[in-house]
């Protein structure tokens, strides 16, 4: 760790960055953006092209914080309240906003090259990146929103900090509790790029959950075919395949997956009363209830995580000085059951005592 970061840093520069304008609902990108380049986002939600660190990142006095955030993954998570939580622990902080992975590369490179102290990334597919920034530059420091050791051969650079959602045992619980409400034995699973291993622990736990409290239930599972590219800001597909669901007999669903997982909430809800009639929906890594107003009809639950605590932490140690390396992991949990009557609440909170006990298997 270079020896700056054994005091205190200054705090008059703040060169702090939210997206509260730019990401839409569960953090993904709410316009719909072409530039080739990634967009910084101000704090009065302005956006220009292309970006570079605030303040002078090589002075050893000044303390650099960049996060790039591309389509997909864990980077969705609260990130007003993240970057906020970051608001007085550093010098600079800059918050970015890329359309793909590509992009996310170029971002990274940037913060590399203005000698960025701490760089954060999130999305899907990005772990190969992170790994090449950090052998390459073992000065400095990086951490992944989302998990990169799950398939890979061989050791993560020791500059290199994973964190991680653990989120099957709550994507069980909400697919044990679809197939306690569903009355035509049909749930849906509307999901984002399989690329991403947030989707394919929705899709584990939820098919696993609805299995565990009916075996003879119906599983009608999508992940969106276009990768990280279009994966996680494909409305149209989100909603025409969720209408598909619906056709077929679906009448509980799960959307996640940015753009794509929210349409399919929207188009649920065309199909709900709001009064735990028609077709009920659960969000996925945002309260729907909050961040999509339009599915408010059919939302009885969503899978929540809480990133900005730990990021803010790890944030605060490394301007305190720590050398940061490992793994973080962060639980997901459900939010408060809405229009879900109070046997099935009773079931619910009976499946969630055993999980944390040990006494099933969530993996199915």
């Amino acid at each position: 760790m270079n020896s700056r970061r054994s005091a205190t840093p200054s705090r008059g520069v703040i060169g702090l960055l939210t997206m509260s304008l730019v990401l839409a609902s569960c953090g993904l990108f709410g316009d719909e953006r072409t530039s080739e380049t990634p967009t910084v986002v101000d704090e009065d939600g302005n956006g220009s092209t292309g970006s570079a660190a605030a303040g002078d990142c090589a002075d050893q006095e000044i303390v650099c914080v960049g996060i790039v955030l591309g389509p997909g993954g864990i980077e969705a998570r609260n990130l007003e309240d993240m970057a906020a939580g970051a608001r007085d622990l550093v010098d600079s902080l800059e918050l970015v906003a890329a359309d793909d992975t590509s992009q996310v590369g170029l971002q990274l490179g940037t913060f590399v090259d203005a000698s960025v102290d701490l760089i954060v990334v999130g999305g899907a597919d990005t772990g190969d990146q992170l790994i090449e920034a950090a052998e390459r530059s073992p000065e400095l420091t990086f951490v992944s929103l989302g998990t990169i050791e799950r398939d890979r051969d061989g050791d993560v650079p020791a500059n290199l900090v994973s964190v991680e959602i653990d989120s099957v045992d709550t994507a069980f619980l909400a697919g044990a509790t679809a197939g306690l409400l569903t009355e035509t034995g049909k749930i849906g699973a509307v999901l984002g790029s399989d690329v991403d291993d947030e989707m394919t622990d929705i899709r584990a736990g939820w098919e696993a959950g609805a299995r565990f409290v009916n075996p003879e239930i119906e599983l009608f599972t999508a992940f969106h075919p276009g990768g990280t590219a279009l994966g996680f800001t494909d409305p149209a597909w989100g909603a025409e395949t969720a209408r598909s669901q619906i056709d077929a007999g679906v009448d509980v669903l799960v959307g996640a997956g940015g753009m794509t997982g929210n349409a399919a909430l929207v188009e649920a809800a065309r199909s709900a009363d709001g009064e735990g009639e028609g077709v009920r929906c659960v969000g996925a890594f945002a309260d729907a209830l909050a961040r999509v107003p339009e599915a408010q009809p059919c939302v009885f639950t969503s899978i929540l995580v809480d990133v900005e605590e730990p990021l803010a932490d790890l944030i605060e140690r490394f301007a305190d000085g720590d050398e940061l390396s490992g793994t973080v992991e962060v639980p997901a949990y459900l939010a408060p059951f809405k229009g879900v009557s109070d046997e099935i609440s009773e079931q619910a909170d009976q499946l969630s005592f055993q999980i944390a006990q040990g006494g099933i298997d969530t993996d199915g």
